[in-house]
């Protein structure tokens, strides 16, 4: 696994289905970006384990964390 290529890896990781939202997310953003001219993020966190206990590691567990931040538009003021 470890020659393998980030991107495969994200293809690969929970069986595509994070590459899928990160792949929402983005077009999210994006559009929202564009439509109050203020930035965003996507926080993508990935935490890799050991399967087992004891110095002879030969297989680790993977997750990951998705947020996604996405720009507020301004809101507006109002006179009393």
């Amino acid at each position: 696994m470890a020659s393998k290529a980030f991107a495969v890896f994200l293809q690969d990781l929970r069986d595509g289905r994070a590459h899928s939202e990160l792949s929402g997310m983005l077009g999210e953003l994006l559009a929202k970006v564009k439509e109050t001219g203020k930035g965003g993020a996507i926080n993508l966190k990935i935490k890799i384990k050991p399967a087992g206990r004891g110095q002879d590691v030969d297989k680790v567990t993977i997750s990951d964390e998705i947020k996604l931040d996405l720009p507020k538009p301004e809101r507006g003021e109002d006179f009393f």
